[in-house]
């Protein structure tokens, strides 16, 4: 969303670029700078010209992730949002997770044989375990869907994911990733817990400034000491 996006971007210091040719007459927008002497690129989704609200949830994300893949050839992405946590799982509005475990779907739900596996998604990401471990953040396993809001049915999809997080195209990005063997991680700050506030779109509203102020706080850090790294994160 560009309300999580623009103090990220920013913060980073970067700079409006015109779209990569694969990007040409699809609604995403991108900006660009450098951290010490590596470019990054920022991409959003941009906007539905329709309804006038931005392009969210695993569509849009699964075609942004590709555009700005074939587009700019990264040697890492990095998927910066928000997310739905439990506080039974020790998480507080504006935590600041790293993605750990594998992305999964909690609402693809598909009973049929191998399908039901194929549904669930079951991608993996880079290890940021000692980044996390340095920068004293948080680690959860994160389970994507199409919905703000969630059903009986969707807690127990999470329990059963083993996720910490719960939100709307970390997974997608993944599947994406993983066909163009692209190096991924997430980065997601907590707006409401589904646990505790049953009403979660009015909880995230209610949260998302708290949420984007962590994220922005702690992004500049996240991206220094993982080049500092000189990505040699393990897949």
């Amino acid at each position: 969303m560009a309300g999580e996006a623009k103090p990220v971007i920013d913060a980073l210091g970067l700079l409006p670029v015109a779209p990569p040719g694969v990007a040409v007459g699809l609604p995403f927008r991108y900006w660009s700078g450098r951290r010490g002497n590596t470019p990054v690129v920022g991409a959003v989704s941009g906007t539905d010209p329709r309804f006038g609200v931005d392009n969210i949830g695993l569509e849009p994300a699964a075609l942004a992730a590709f555009a700005a893949i074939r587009g700019f050839t990264p040697a890492l992405l990095v998927n910066v949002g928000t997310a739905g946590s439990f506080a039974a799982r020790g998480a507080t509005v504006g935590d600041v997770y790293v993605s750990g475990g594998p992305f999964r779907f909690h609402d693809h739900r598909i009973p049929l044989g191998a399908f039901a596996q194929y549904g669930r998604g079951d991608f993996r990401g880079v290890d940021v375990t000692a980044l996390a471990t340095k920068l004293g953040l948080k680690t959860g396993g994160i389970s994507s869907g199409s919905s703000l809001d969630h059903t009986e049915r969707d807690i127990a999809e999470f329990h059963a994911n083993g996720a910490t997080l719960k939100e709307m195209e970390a997974a997608a990005i993944a599947w994406v990733c993983t066909w163009t063997a692209t190096r991924f991680f997430a980065v997601k700050a907590v707006t409401n817990l589904l646990d505790m506030t049953p009403d979660s779109p009015d909880a995230f509203t209610r949260n998302f400034a708290t949420a984007t102020a962590a994220l922005t706080r702690v992004l500049p850090t996240v991206l220094d000491e993982t080049l500092a790294f000189k990505l040699h994160l393990q897949s």
